[in-house]
């Protein structure tokens, strides 16, 4: 089956097409415009349906379907879009061959699709096939893996080159792309997560925003199946109803942050996503009563080292995030609330100023439950955010790691970075940039020498990854000025 996917938006169209390849075995055009839309209409008249958005720049779904229906064409039109039909007069009475809100597209698109086929979906003696194809750019956009990744090395033979909780960077992609590779897969029970996954990315914080009242978030989620984007949905509104809170109070830190974001070449786009993310996480924590003390250090005490560290760190690793193209909203949302959370249990602010504890005790400033409280403030971190009502996943691995150490000899599991996850990789070294910036007495600050003076840790798994992308960004920004 041949259908033809409208969008302005390409994370939606790369969705969709993923969805029907697999679901349908259907062939897929893309277009991300009415005018393009037309023109391939044209040169392919094979095609079979057509599945439209609505709201785009320069033509809407509805001016598509008039021109359809002005050439007297039969080609099914079906509408996928966030907008409810009835709000859609253009559409009144209209003969679609059916409607799909976007937040429902993976379960009612491809039963759509069937009907049309008059046939079940995958019945064409293909359902024993075990994987499913995916594109490399739908990997690249999916942050943290969801699931199992394979390369497919011939007939039948399957071999897995990614795990679930790897990241898919850059670097993947083109190492893919120099061999040729455009696809790679998935076994066909994890394609319903790895698609829910990208849904959850596509409708998150930046793509709801229209939806600027409490009442029409909630009234979105309703109607949504996928019980992660319902849950992120309702914070939303949740945050909505909430006084916003700035960190613009910060000014003590904020030099700091203006030359990481200069020397590592983020972009203004990024760095106000990142500042919104921090707000809307803040508003999240002022939801929770026992939280209150916490915004009260982060808003009020800016010369305490845990608020001035917690804000550089959140900016820091959303930062380094980006540079590895693990920038979705869900991602930053994790490495923020971890950055808020992590060295909460700590009573001395002076404690937060060491990495490990056996500078701690080196110290001999410190009393033996300050140390033990020290040793154990991972866990106490974790246990602090269990006692929140909605808690994304991979927030609690991140607290727990963030003071392990690429070979091993971190605390408070001594785990080696095989046994680290992505994003808390990406956290650690984020720490460790924090640290090394607080302890700078030059001015401009050297961030060439942060990365000479850990490169002999960072040789292994991901943290070479993370060395790599900041390396290339520090001489790419070097080479702008």
């Amino acid at each position: 089956m041949n259908i033809l996917i409208v969008d302005d938006d390409d994370q939606v169209r790369l969705l969709v097409s993923t969805c029907l390849e697999n679901q349908c075995k259907a062939t897929v055009y893309e277009s991300a415009s009415v005018q393009d839309a037309i023109a391939i209409i044209k040169q392919q008249p094979a095609l079979d349906c057509i599945v439209s958005d609505y709201n785009m720049p320069n033509g809407s779904g509805a001016d598509l379907f008039r021109y359809l229906q002005s050439t007297g064409s039969k080609l099914p039109f079906l509408l996928c879009t966030s907008e409810d039909l009835e709000t859609l007069p253009e559409f009144k009475n209209a003969d679609l061959a059916g409607y799909i809100h976007k937040s429902d597209v993976i379960r009612s698109l491809p039963k759509l699709i069937n009907n049309l086929k008059n046939s079940r979906v995958n019945s064409t003696g293909e359902t024993a096939y075990p994987y499913c194809r995916i594109k490399l750019e739908a990997l690249l956009r999916s942050d943290i893996l969801s699931c199992d990744v394979y390369v497919k090395l011939s007939g039948l033979k399957y071999v897995r080159v990614l795990s679930k909780g790897d990241g898919f960077t850059h670097e993947d992609y083109l190492k893919y792309q120099k061999r040729n590779i455009q696809h790679l897969y998935l076994k066909k029970e994890d394609l319903t997560i790895f698609l829910n996954t990208m849904l959850v990315g596509i409708a998150g914080v930046e793509k709801v925003k229209s939806l600027n009242s409490p009442a029409a978030l909630r009234s979105f989620a309703d109607q949504v199946d996928n019980t992660a984007l319902k849950q992120e949905l309702n914070e939303l509104a949740s945050s909505l109803e909430t006084d916003v809170y700035s960190i613009e109070l910060h000014e003590s830190i904020h030099e700091k942050t203006r030359q990481a974001i200069k020397a590592f070449g983020i972009t203004p786009e990024v760095d106000n996503l990142i500042k919104g993310s921090i707000n809307l996480v803040m508003q999240a924590l002022s939801k929770e009563a026992r939280f209150e003390k916490l915004l009260e250090k982060i808003t009020l005490n800016e010369d305490q080292y845990i608020s001035s560290h917690s804000i550089l760190l959140s900016s820091l690793s959303c930062s380094i995030a980006s540079l590895m193209n693990w920038s979705s909203d869900i991602t930053r949302y994790k490495l923020i609330l971890a950055s808020f959370l992590h060295d909460i249990t700590l009573e001395d602010h002076h404690l937060a100023t060491f990495q490990s504890v056996e500078s701690v005790i080196l110290d001999g400033s410190f009393t033996g439950p300050a140390i033990k409280a020290f040793a154990e403030h991972p866990k106490a971190a974790v246990q602090l955010a269990k006692e929140m009502s909605a808690v994304p996943a991979d927030v609690d691995r991140i607290l727990l790691q963030h003071h392990e150490r690429p070979d091993g000899s971190g605390f408070p599991n001594r785990s080696p970075h095989q046994h680290l996850t992505p994003l808390s990789c990406i956290f650690i070294v984020a720490h460790d940039l924090v640290h090394f910036m607080f302890d700078q007495k030059q001015n401009p600050i050297p961030f060439e020498q942060f990365v000479v003076e850990f490169s002999p840790q960072y040789q292994v798994g991901y943290f070479k990854k993370i060395l790599v992308s900041l390396s290339l960004a520090l001489q790419n920004s070097a080479i702008s000025k």
